[in-house]
């Protein structure tokens, strides 16, 4: 445990400051709130079907740390690099899956999260300002990143693109400007760079990505097959055994092919009432 306290680097330490004050700022002010409503949004955050996807997905990655372990690539500083990776990388894909419509969105959020994911862990990473610049810069980046999110969803309105177009160009001059300093410590102090920890440090939040891709892909399938199966049993001029033989056809031809079921849910609602073939209808839609 001290050798992952005493190896923080200044940003993480810096990190850690600003969540501090920002959890105390939180409690001090549920004082003047009310108790109830944050017992409402714990249930909402960690309802009964997010809690088994919790634990299915926290077995799932303790088991790859224990075999990791087992054949002598892991070691205790990496625990400090996957808490990152979790709670940023692990979050985004998990929280993500919602907007995941089709194998492209899947693709393109995983190509999206690789080139961050090295960006972060190579340029921003290995190399950090004193204490103090970070503290100050943390929230500087902070701000503007958020800001230039917000107003990119707004940009439609009146004045808002403008905003927009200038605080990305400032988030661009922001990440140039560490660009060279990285690419000048690089060249300074190289021997620093190349060690067999930063190496592990660097891999680990791509192997992690590429290893739960596979867990995140099947909890969207999840979902869509609930979708499906909810819309079917609302409907109420199909009669429960036909529901059945409906449900059996779509996981025979949906399996785990997201555009399969992506065509299939957008069946004609008449044709699973009336077809007398339903496994041949469902074949033709999804080879269609």
């Amino acid at each position: 445990m001290k050798e992952v306290i005493y190896s923080l680097s200044n940003r993480e330490i810096s990190l850690l400051i600003w969540i501090s004050l920002i959890v105390l700022f939180v409690i001090i002010k549920t004082k003047c709130l009310n108790f109830n409503s944050i017992i409402s949004f714990l249930k909402a955050l960690f309802p009964f079907k997010l809690n088994v996807l919790y634990l299915a997905i926290s077995t799932y990655l303790v088991c790859i740390i224990f075999i990791f372990n087992k054949i002598g690539l892991w070691e205790n500083l990496l625990y400090k690099d996957f808490i990152v990776w979790f709670f940023s990388t692990g979050m985004v894909l998990f929280y993500s899956a919602s907007e995941m419509k089709s194998s492209k969105d899947f693709k393109l959020i995983f190509i999206k999260l690789f080139k961050t994911i090295v960006i972060v862990e190579f340029i921003i990473n290995f190399y950090n300002f004193s204490l103090f610049k970070e503290i100050l810069f943390i929230p500087f980046v902070t701000l503007i990143a958020v800001t230039h999110k917000y107003s990119e969803i707004y940009k439609y309105k009146k004045d808002y693109a403008d905003v927009e177009k200038l605080l990305r160009y400032t988030l661009s001059f922001v990440g140039y400007i560490i660009l060279i300093f990285v690419t000048y410590k690089t060249f300074t102090a190289y021997k620093a760079l190349f060690t067999i920890y930063n190496l592990k440090s660097l891999l680990l939040p791509i192997i992690f990505t590429i290893l739960f891709l596979p867990m995140v892909y099947l909890i969207i399938v999840l979902m869509k097959y609930e979708i499906i199966f909810q819309e079917i049993n609302w409907y109420q001029f199909i009669e429960s055994d036909r529901k059945l033989e409906i449900k059996k056809a779509i996981l025979r031809y949906g399996k785990l092919n997201l555009d399969a079921l992506n065509k299939i849910r957008n069946w004609e609602k008449g044709e699973l009432k009336n077809n007398s073939d339903i496994r041949l209808y469902f074949k033709n839609l999804v080879n269609s």
